[in-house]
Parts: structure tokens; C-alpha cells; sequence
């Protein structure tokens, strides 16, 4: 049932007397019985330590993505990559695979499980930053063909594993601290790019531009990449993952089935029965009415990125730039962590808390696009490079450099936000991974357009 209000339903007024309006939300959820009684006979040993909690795994599958998507946000937003030309390809490789692989991803991570999938999800970071270092055009294309496929499982085991760790009532706690430990591997890649690079001084024409980021830039990503594999090789399969209720006991964060069917060996589906009741599955929830109402504002998620991130590589130079990126992604830090103190605000029913958020955000993106309206012609930029340090001769970078971090506010305020909601539509993991899917998809359109 949905929670965007007090109660299941929503009370409407007609000719003087009130009736009930169906739910916002209305799902149905194949459980078969075979996944009913393993999670049945798991109750029955039911063990809560500090590292089955939920809290802990998420800390665990967060500091993973901070690892592999955290440093490719880092080395991306520095100029595309270091290198615009390569970046661009690289970027339109890896969102166009990456809508392709958001339309069959659910029934791969509902599978295997989410566990595996973000394992095998960070494989294609690493290659990304040897792509970016080598510059070859063929190169390029096949690390974003590969990371579009990768970050396609990646993103929607990530997005399962969020929204199922916690009570809806704690949803904003949960993803205002994923959203801010991810984006602190931006801010750290940033930062270690500023400071490898710290010594060039040079503006203008004669610019150590994004282009020439030095080779242990690249290499000191690469490395931090490899350790976000190995760390995702620690997570516990979500049927493991613990919590406490509301009441103080222990329960796991996936239904749990009161007795074992003795049909359920019986019932276990074939391989192909089980991929296409995923199919099912992804078709239902891809056309969710309250999903597709959020279309628009998905698509526009990932809009920006590219001129965002290409403002950044022609303005400054490349330890400019690199701290630039680094205050975008503090901004979306701390963006994640206000709009959450006021989604998980007690006070008012999630559907007021839904609206007033939502119009918020609508006047926040106005005015700093606004803002940034102003910047872009009185710098007037165009594809030149204009590469202005923090010392600059030339012009002061500062104020480009506060509307690109106003911009880091307006990231996280959507997409915190459509995690939120997406919270709230359903319990179980397999309806949230097709959410996560579908969302993905929207996003990575709006960015393969821009």
C-alpha cells in the first residue's frame, strides 16, 4: 500500500459526503513459495550483529560506490575526464549502453542478487580511468560500450539495497547517508587532483589544461577503483541483512513467510520460467502510473551533467577545476543531508512532505539556473578555452565557481528526493529494483541527449 499519507487510502470529498480514493500505488507482488520458505527457514536462525545490520551494510555498500562511481564522478567532472574530446565519446558509449542495460538489469539483479550484481557492476571503473589515461578513440568507446553494461547492474543493486536496508520512516536518513558518503569520493578524487596538480599555475593559452592531468592522477583513481571491487565482496545477501522494529525486536529486512509450503520445492520456477516472470515483472513496474508521472523530472536528473562538467573544463585550468569539482560535490553533500532532515520530518504525512519538498526544489533549480544564465554571458563562454586559475591575471573565477557549486545543491535535492519517493511506493526489493531501473533509464536518456 502507499505511504504518502496517514492511512492506506485518501479520503475525497463528493456532494457533501466523503469516500475513499484508491491508493496512489497500487502493486502486485509475485512472491513464489520457494522464496517464501528459504526466508522462512532464515527466521528461524535469526542472528543481529553489528555487521548484518543494516545500518552497517550500507555504510559497506556505500563506501563502494564511492570507490568506483564516486571517483569516475571525481575524474569526469574535472573537464570530462581530462580530456573532452575522449570524454564526450566515452560519456555517449556509456549512457546509451547503460539505457539499453537499465531495461533488463532488474531481472539480473532479482536473480543472482544484488550482492553480485554490484560486485560485477564495478568491473567497468577501473577501465574507465586506463581509457581516460591512453586517450585512444577505439579504447574510449569499448571502456563506455563495457561501464555502461557494469554501471547499469551497479546502479540498480545499489538503488534495491538503499531503499530495502531501512523502515520507510528512516528512508531519508538512509539515503541522505548513502548520498553523502558516494559523493565524498568526489570530493576526495577532486581534492587529490587538485593537489597532484597543484604546481600549475599557467592560465589562458598557455594552460596546463584538463587535458594534460598528469599521469598519477589517473593511476591514483585507478587503484581507489580496484579497491571498491574488493570491498564489494564483503556485502551480506540482503536476505541476511538485519534491523530492528519499531517495537525493539529483530527482524530481517526482507518478508519473511509465517510457515515453509510443503509444495515449495515443487514450486521452484525453471530458469526460463524465472526470467520471464522478472520480464513481468520490469513491464509492470515500467509503467507505473506514479512512475511515469516522474518521467520528466528523471530525464532532467542527468541533463545537466555534460554542461556542468564541460563549464568546468573550459573556464579553469586543471587544479581550478579540480577544486571547482570538489565544492560540487560538497554542495550535494550537504544538500542530501538538509532536504533529509525534512523528509523524515514526523510532524507532517509524507504526501505533504512529497509537495512542499517538491516545490522547493522547483524554485531552487529556477533561480540557480538563473544565476548560471548570468554567468554563461558574462564570461562568455563557448567552446574556447578560457582555462582561468584561482591566482588568475585574467578574470576572477569565483563567481563561476559559486554557481557551479549552487548547481551541486540542485543533483542532490532531485535525486534524493526521487529516492525518497520511490521509498515509498513498495517494501520489496524486487519491485525496488525496477524502480531503480526505470529511474536510471530516464536519467542516462536525459544525459546521452545533452
Amino acid at each position: 500500500s502507499s505511504h504518502f499519507g496517514s492511512s492506506a487510502v485518501f479520503p475525497v470529498k463528493v456532494s457533501g459526503s466523503t469516500r475513499a480514493q484508491p491508493p496512489l500505488v497500487a502493486l502486485v507482488v509475485e512472491r513464489p513459495a520457494w522464496v517464501l520458505c528459504v526466508r522462512s527457514m532464515a527466521a528461524r536462525d535469526m542472528q543481529h550483529t553489528c555487521y548484518s545490520s543494516s545500518m552497517t551494510q550500507l555504510v559497506l555498500m556505500s563506501f563502494t560506490v564511492f570507490a568506483c562511481p564516486g571517483m569516475f564522478n571525481a575524474l569526469n567532472s574535472i573537464g570530462l575526464g581530462g580530456d573532452p574530446t575522449i570524454g564526450n565519446i566515452v560519456n555517449a558509449c556509456l549512457y546509451g549502453t547503460w539505457m539499453f542495460a537499465s531495461l533488463f538489469a532488474p531481472m539480473i539483479v532479482n536473480i543472482i542478487g544484488a550482492r553480485w550484481a554490484l560486485m560485477l557492476g564495478t568491473l567497468g571503473y577501473p577501465v574507465y580511468s586506463l581509457a581516460m589515461f591512453y586517450r585512444r578513440r577505439a579504447l574510449g568507446i569499448a571502456a563506455g560500450v563495457f561501464l555502461g553494461l557494469s554501471a547499469g547492474l551497479l546502479w540498480t543493486a545499489q538503488g534495491q539495497l538503499m531503499m530495502s536496508y531501512p523502515h520507510r520512516s528512516q528512508s531519508g536518513r538512509f539515503v541522505s547517508i548513502f548520498w553523502g558518503i558516494f559523493n565524498s569520493g568526489g570530493v576526495l578524487g577532486c581534492i587529490m587532483s587538485f593537489l597532484i596538480n597543484f604546481s600549475h599555475t599557467a592560465e589562458g593559452a598557455d594552460a596546463i589544461s584538463g587535458a594534460a592531468l598528469s599521469g598519477g592522477t589517473y593511476y591514483t583513481f585507478f587503484a581507489i577503483m580496484c579497491c571498491g571491487i574488493a570491498l564489494s565482496t564483503t556485502l551480506l545477501p540482503l536476505h541476511r541483512v538485519t534491523r530492528m522494529s519499531a517495537s525493539g525486536s529483530v527482524e530481517y529486512v526482507t518478508a519473511v513467510s509465517a510457515a515453509c509450503p510443503a509444495e515449495a520445492k515443487k514450486a521452484e520456477p525453471t530458469n526460463l520460467d524465472l526470467v520471464r516472470q522478472e520480464l513481468r515483472r520490469t513491464a509492470r513496474t515500467f509503467s507505473h502510473p506514479t512512475m511515469m508521472l516522474l518521467v520528466p523530472l528523471f530525464f532532467y536528473s542527468n541533463f545537466f551533467y555534460e554542461y556542468h562538467y564541460g563549464l568546468i573544463g573550459v573556464l579553469f585550468n586543471g587544479r581550478t577545476g579540480s577544486l571547482t569539482a570538489a565544492c560540487y560535490w560538497m554542495a550535494q553533500i550537504l544538500g542530501s543531508f538538509i532536504l533529509q532532515a525534512f523528509l523524515d520530518r514526523g510532524a507532517w504525512s509524507p504526501r505533504r512532505r512529497m509537495l512542499f519538498s517538491f516545490g522547493g526544489i522547483f524554485l531552487y533549480i529556477a533561480a540557480s539556473w538563473t544565476f548560471g544564465g548570468v554567468i554563461q554571458y558574462t564570461y562568455g563562454v563557448s567552446t574556447a578555452k578560457q582555462a582561468l586559475d584561482l591566482s588568475s591575471d585574467l578574470r576572477s573565477p569565483v563567481p563561476a565557481m559559486l554557481a557551479i557549486f549552487a548547481w551541486g545543491f540542485v543533483d542532490s535535492f532531485v535525486q534524493v528526493w526521487s529516492y525518497w519517493v520511490m521509498s515509498q511506493l513498495s517494501d520489496e526489493p524486487e519491485e525496488l529494483a525496477c524502480f531503480t531501473a526505470f529511474y536510471k533509464f530516464w536519467q542516462n536518456a536525459g544525459a546521452f541527449a545533452s
